[in-house]
């Protein structure tokens, strides 16, 4: 899932990082919504499917002032700048966290018209390549090695780990990485876009 403005990101279930430059994302990705969106009406969105050489992409977009996922509040518009300062915005309604950022400078001139960046899913920025970063809310499980019983920390920072006891090398089985890793479900995020 695209759950952010990124340009790589690593698959969950074949561990391939799948690279989206963003001159891909404006030429294919994004070329329709940016193009259509001033012919929608508050609330209308559209489906489009983008079909590449290596990808097919099932994107929905629409015109809606950026909310709160939890309760659908909408957000203050007058308080960005400082949403933006802070790199978070928190509903006023349920205390909800919503991540917020400014378009990054590299990228302003092929999106001039993007000025926000609303509810990305964090733990999709800021990787490098082939990384695997463990949600925050994830503390360490404790897994006993197969081959000499003895109990290992696991923190969900690598697939294969190397036993602290017998030194043997382990390839973490899917229930217990998916706890730490669970599978991500696509989320409305938002491009706020200067008038």
């Amino acid at each position: 899932m695209l759950n952010a403005f990124v340009n790589e990101i690593l698959c969950p279930a074949c561990q391939k990082t799948n690279e989206f430059p963003y001159g891909f994302w404006k030429k294919s990705i994004l070329e329709s919504a940016l193009n259509e969106y001033r012919e929608l009406h508050e609330g209308e969105g559209q489906n489009s499917t983008v079909m590449t050489g290596e990808y097919t992409f099932n994107i929905m977009y629409g015109l809606l002032k950026p909310r709160c996922r939890k309760c659908k509040t909408s957000l203050n518009p007058e308080r960005f700048i400082d949403y933006a300062k802070q790199g978070k915005a928190v509903c006023e309604k349920c205390s909800d966290e919503i991540f917020f950022r400014t378009m990054p400078d590299i990228l302003k001139c092929d999106f001039e018209t993007v000025q926000y960046l609303i509810g990305e899913d964090p733990d999709m920025l800021g990787k490098t390549e082939g990384s695997i970063e463990t949600p925050n809310s994830v503390k360490p499980i404790l897994f006993t090695c197969p081959s000499c019983a003895g109990n290992l920390k696991i923190d969900g920072s690598d697939r294969i780990v190397t036993c602290n006891f017998c030194n043997s090398q382990i390839y973490l089985p899917d229930d217990l990485w998916f706890r730490m890793h669970p599978v991500k479900v696509v989320e409305r995020w938002y491009m706020v876009l200067k008038n």
